[in-house]
Order: structure tokens, then C-alpha cells, then sequence
């Protein structure tokens, strides 16, 4: 949409992590069996509203500073009780050095981009805290933005329910409101210290890369080339998480399989040996990156992408980055990982954290290598973007999934209308 102004290049569609959202509106078939298959109400809302959003804030473009609170390790933007780590004995694994970096086994640090009409003064904020959206349990069968939907309705109407303090577990709509009203709380007070302007060019640089054979170089221990793998998903995956448990006999850490739920696997697609050893020691349960009927049942091809406002880079990832991960690409205080972005391919763990084989390992899809392959690609964007050099836009792949219900807003209505602030 837009024509040459608003394109997969320039703009990144980030998703607010809720177990509790609407589905089917994914291309492939992993994500869309809970609901049955591709619903077309769940994906014309969501682009129609994607879509009214973008037309609105350039019709209401005018002059406006960015501010920032970041500073990563200040101790004014620690939010302490709102997050934890489900898989402590996986982080546990990873290299001592790299653990001693950092303070907690999660990233409890509050980012938080401010914006303010040179008129009108404060107009709005983005803001990003590391908390799963699961204060809601799996028994809901409601749609619900969860704890950051509950943070975001208190920051719009800047005001909460004073009289009600307290644990919420068990009651899923108190643990909601709790978790969202301490991420409020500390996004309003970076809100009001937020005074450090954004100075430099608006910039990105976008590429699709192939994440099912990808080479990169492995660097513990000896050096050595190595390579991504096609998708699939591990043993534990079905056994699920401390806010999901899975059904059956499947547990957390099984880096073996069994006979029963293997033959059952055989059934459905054979991995080769080639794979089983690329996805070492995940034992495969799902082969799903070579099972292509009746389409394909997990992404290959994903985008990259960089957005630059001034000082402050966001790197937009098509997956869900664990706390190392993400840690690690804080290379200066202005660099922020945005996850969940522009597409899902599900977790990426450390090369160590692979190795314990818990929900997150078994759900990184590429293999122990998919986080080195990342640093590899995001590199070459950011190197693009420092030197102002353009990108190839990688292997496009045509999606085949069926088109929108609804008539989309004239593309043109943005391209060829001027507007005046006021």
C-alpha cells in the first residue's frame, strides 16, 4: 500500500506478545491449525487496521520531535517485578563470562521513545519492556491484549484503580491488570524523564534472507563454517512451558524422543540423516520446514530489517529472542531488538541454550546455529546502513495464500492528497 512511500522496506509490523489474540491469519500451516485453518475475519481485521493506522498518522503528519529515555544499564529504568525466566537451567548453560555481563537472567530494563508536537507539546509514546503476554491462561477464550494491552489502555487514559494493590494468581484478570499497571507505571515516569532529542536521518535497510541452508561461522572453540537448517520443532515443544504444559508424555529437556511418538512422526515425514545431524541434539518431532503439503508448513525465507531514528536503531526480528540474544545486540544504549516483527518463525536461543533442550531450544526452528546466523545478516544491514550503501533484497518468495475479503484503501489516497497541520 502507498505506492512507493510506505513499502515491506520502510515500515515493520511488531507484534504485542498475547497468547490470547485472534488466529488464522498466518501463511503457514503450524500456525493456523488451532484454528482450523486460515480465517479470513482474522486476517481483514488486522490488515484493515494495520492499513487505517498507517493512512492516519500520515494525514496527521506534522512537525515532531523524538525523545528517548534509554541509558541500558541505568538503574531508573530496572522494572524488577514484572517479568521472570521460565528456563533458568537453560540460561544456566550458557558461557559464565557472558552471564556475568548482566545483572538478572532476563532483560528487566524499560525502553521508551517519547513524541511531542512542536504545537501541542507530549503526543504519544512506544515502549518496550521483555515479559510474555501470558498473564492470561490458557483457558481464556477471550481476545485480550493481556498485560501490555492493560498497560497501553492505562497509558492511554493515564489512570488506574488506586484501590486495588495485591498478588492476582490465580484470578487471570488480576494478574493482568497488576503486571500491566507496574509496566504503566514505569513507562509513565521514563515518560516524564524522557529529554534526550533524537538528532540525525531517518534510515533502513530491509533483505529477505533463506534460513533453511544458510553458511555461517561458528565461533566456540575452533572457528568453523557451519550452517543453518531446514525448520523443525523438537520433543519438548509439544511437552510446552510452565504457562502452557503440553498433554501426553512429552517433558522439557527430552533431547531423545521416543519410539512411539517417532513412528508416529514417520508417519507424517521421515527427516533425513542430513537433517537429524544439522538439528543436533534436537531430536526432530516435526520436520516441518520439508513438509510442503498442502503448502508449506513453516517459513524458510524471512526479512531483516534495521529502522534508524537518529541515534536510536531498532532491529526488527522475525522471531522470539531470548534473553542473551537479545542482551547481546545492546552493543551501545541505543540499540533496542524489536521481536515478533514483520513475520514469526518462533524462538532463538544461544548456541548453549540449544544444547539443554528445554521449550524455547526445541522451538528454535533453524538449528544451534540460527542466533550466529542472525549476527551474521543483521551485520551486513547495519554495515549497509553505516555506510549508506544499498542492499540486494535476497530471495523474494511469492506468497500463495489467499487474498483479503475486504476492498483496501485506495492506494492513492495517500500519494496524491496534501495536508496542512491544524
Amino acid at each position: 500500500m502507498g505506492g512507493d512511500v510506505y513499502t515491506e522496506k520502510n515500515v515493520a509490523i511488531s507484534g504485542i506478545h498475547t497468547h490470547a489474540g485472534p488466529g488464522g491469519y498466518l501463511q503457514y500451516l503450524v500456525y493456523i491449525v488451532a484454528s482450523l485453518g486460515f480465517v479470513c475475519q482474522s486476517f481483514d481485521v488486522l490488515v484493515e487496521g494495520i492499513e487505517k493506522s498507517i493512512v492516519q498518522a500520515h494525514v496527521n503528519f506534522c512537525p515532531r520531535s523524538v525523545r528517548v529515555n534509554k541509558g541500558y544499564r541505568h538503574l531508573a529504568r530496572e522494572l524488577l517485578d514484572a517479568c521472570i525466566n521460565r528456563s533458568p537451567s537453560a540460561h544456566l548453560n550458557n558461557p559464565a563470562g557472558e552471564r556475568k555481563k548482566y545483572t538478572y537472567d532476563v532483560d528487566k530494563h524499560m525502553t521508551l521513545l517519547k513524541f511531542v508536537d512542536d504545537d501541542f507539546g507530549p503526543v504519544g509514546s512506544f515502549n518496550w519492556f521483555a515479559t510474555h503476554g501470558t498473564s492470561m491462561s490458557r483457558t481464556n477464550s477471550l481476545i485480550s491484549g493481556d498485560n501490555k494491552g492493560a498497560a497501553a489502555w492505562f497509558m492511554e487514559d493515564c489512570q488506574i484503580d488506586k484501590e486495588r494493590q495485591g498478588a492476582g494468581y490465580p484470578d487471570e484478570f488480576e494478574s493482568t491488570r497488576i503486571i500491566g499497571e507496574r509496566q504503566f507505571r514505569k513507562a509513565v515516569q521514563l515518560f516524564n524523564e524522557a529529554e534526550e532529542e533524537t538528532v540525525g536521518d531517518v534510515d533502513y535497510r530491509h533483505a529477505y534472507v533463506d534460513l533453511s541452508s544458510l553458511k555461517v561461522i561458528h565461533k566456540r572453540g575452533a572457528s568453523k563454517v557451519v550452517r543453518t537448517c531446514p525448520a523443525s520443532m523438537g520433543f519438548a515443544f509439544a511437552a510446552g512451558t510452565t504457562d502452557g504444559p503440553g498433554t501426553f508424555d512429552f517433558t522439557q529437556g527430552d533431547d531423545k524422543g521416543n519410539p512411539f511418538w517417532k513412528l508416529v512422526r514417520d508417519l507424517l515425514k521421515m527427516a533425513t540423516k542430513e537433517q537429524i545431524d544439522c538439528q543436533h541434539p534436537k531430536p526432530i518431532l516435526l520436520d516441518t520446514g520439508e513438509i510442503k503439503k498442502p503448502y508449506d508448513w513453516a517459513p524458510s525465507i524471512l526479512p531483516i530489517q534495521i529502522l534508524r531514528i537518529g541515534q536510536f536503531v531498532i532491529l526488527c526480528v522475525p522471531g522470539d529472542p531470548q534473553t542473551l540474544t537479545s542482551a547481546s545486540a545492546k552493543t551501545e544504549d541505543a540499540v533496542l531488538i524489536a521481536g515478533l516483527t514483520n513475520s514469526y518463525s518462533q524462538y532463538v536461543t544461544t548456541y548453549e541454550e540449544y544444547q539443554v533442550q528445554r521449550y524455547e531450544g526445541a522451538s528454535t526452528l533453524y538449528g544451534p546455529h540460527a542466533l550466529s546466523t542472525y549476527i551474521q545478516e543483521f551485520k551486513k544491514l547495519a554495515k549497509a546502513l553505516i555506510s549508506d550503501q544499498l542492499l540486494e533484497p535476497g530471495p523474494i518468495k511469492l506468497r500463495t495464500t489467499r487474498t483479503r475479503c475486504l476492498l483496501p484503501i485506495d492506494s492513492w489516497y495517500m500519494s496524491n492528497q496534501s495536508f496542512e497541520c491544524g
